[in-house]
């Protein structure tokens, strides 16, 4: 299964296709597995999307930035005002485009840009799979034109095009950062980014336009939504995700459930027995650690790697402390992890860092031994020395080693959400 990581899609209340219900021959044990399995895989597509539809779909939302295949330029840096994606950095003023590659591939060009000034485009697709850079550290400050192609693209790298980048969904989004060097510089970041220029390919050829693509009834989505309708977004977002040959296998244990593309998962129509299964089983999905015996998350500096004096001396957070900390109405944990102190009403649930560079390890003191277990950041990602910007501490501690069967380290890169401990697409 392709390594998956955790952002947004949707729901279709007004699929007139027949509700589908679990095989007659399942049982609810197996039920639970493959709806822990299918929410861990299908969260990244589903929460994909409700952020792209209150960007791009949902012209009431205060987010909304425009229609798909056009850029959207925001000429200032990111404030706490912004709040449809977490992480937002506020070095860079974004541009942000979504691209709609059903009918035709989409070509972007970028102009050239000061050598000294740093700029990027992330591709990211509806898996939340990062299929391409553009920009200094890939391609260099050169302007040039690059084609965005769909997954059943099968067509010749036209001349002028310097580099294909395909998507493993028919719908894809382009984050450009543009580095900014001070407040004054900012109409010289405005001048760039409207030479960031975007066009489909038959455009870009002079030939006459294919077909359009069919119009889509995206459902409404919001946080409480996917909540309640998770599966029937999943349905919906399936449609533009074709399975590559490594998703046969987790396609079938879906569709034995009655989830794929083109279907409507119905959680009213199930078995009482089965409706607790999938209940169970989306909960297992966002779990705490599996151990036999304890968990622990330990702060460290960043340069020194050593323990950090604070002022309640508190230097990590384990499971045993878990009676003493507030939890959320739902069961989940939310840690603050954060140089001040939270307030008295968090303080049980906060991890003092250091006013510098942190450095988390998660111990796992006998783990279980299934898998695989994610991680899910919530807030803020954590940098941690000899690390890539944005890149997640991976280091899972497990003691004692008894044999090969110990809890293998996660082969995604986690993100630390602190409330439950999915995976990011930054950078």
């Amino acid at each position: 299964m392709k390594p998956r990581t955790i952002i947004t899609f949707l729901v279709l209340a007004a699929f007139a296709l027949p509700s589908l219900s679990p095989a007659a021959d399942i049982t609810p044990a197996e039920v639970r597995a493959i709806a822990k399995e299918a929410y861990i895989y299908g969260y990244p597509m589903v929460d994909s999307y409700r952020i792209e539809y209150g960007y791009f779909v949902d012209k009431t939302d205060p987010k909304y930035k425009g229609p798909a295949n056009e850029i959207h330029n925001t000429p200032r840096v990111y404030t706490p005002a912004d709040k449809a994606i977490q992480t937002p950095n506020s070095d860079t003023p974004y541009s942000i485009l979504w691209l709609d590659l059903r009918a035709e591939p989409i070509v972007l060009s970028v102009p050239a840009v000061e050598k000294d000034r740093y700029f990027s485009v992330m591709l990211c697709d509806g898996n939340i799979f990062n299929h391409g850079y553009i920009g200094s550290r890939a391609t260099g400050n050169e302007p040039g034109d690059y084609l965005v192609v769909g997954p059943d693209w099968k067509g010749e790298t036209p001349a002028g095009i310097k580099k294909v980048f395909r998507s493993s969904t028919q719908f894809s989004a382009a984050a450009y950062r543009t580095q900014l060097f001070s407040p004054d510089d900012m109409p010289n970041v405005v001048k760039i980014q409207s030479s960031y220029k975007v066009q489909p390919l038959s455009a870009y050829l002079k030939e006459p336009a294919p077909p359009a693509a069919p119009a889509i009834d995206f459902p409404k989505i919001d946080k409480a939504m996917v909540k309640t309708n998770f599966f029937e977004y999943l349905d919906f977002a399936l449609q533009y995700a074709p399975a590559g040959p490594e998703e046969k296998e987790i396609r079938a244990k879906l569709a034995s459930i009655g989830i794929g593309a083109g279907k409507t998962f119905d959680f009213k129509d199930l078995s009482l027995e089965h409706k607790a299964a999938v209940g169970l089983g989306m909960k297992a999905g966002d779990e705490f650690p599996p151990v036999n015996s304890f968990w622990s998350v330990t702060m460290y500096d960043g340069k020194s790697q050593l323990l950090i004096k604070n002022p309640i001396n508190r230097y990590l957070i384990n499971s045993p402390m878990m009676p003493d900390m507030k939890k959320n109405e739902d069961g989940s944990l939310t840690l603050y992890i954060q140089k001040d102190n939270p307030g008295p009403d968090k303080e049980a649930n906060w991890l003092p860092a250091p006013d510098g560079p942190p450095y988390l390890i998660l111990r796992m003191y006998w783990p279980k031994t299934e898998g695989p277990f994610h991680l899910a950041r919530r807030r803020r990602q954590l940098e941690a020395p000899g690390h890539r910007e944005g890149e997640i501490i991976n280091y899972v501690h497990s003691e004692p080693n008894p044999s090969p069967s110990t809890h293998e380290i996660p082969k995604h890169r986690p993100h630390f959400r602190a409330d439950r401990l999915h995976h990011n697409c930054n950078r």
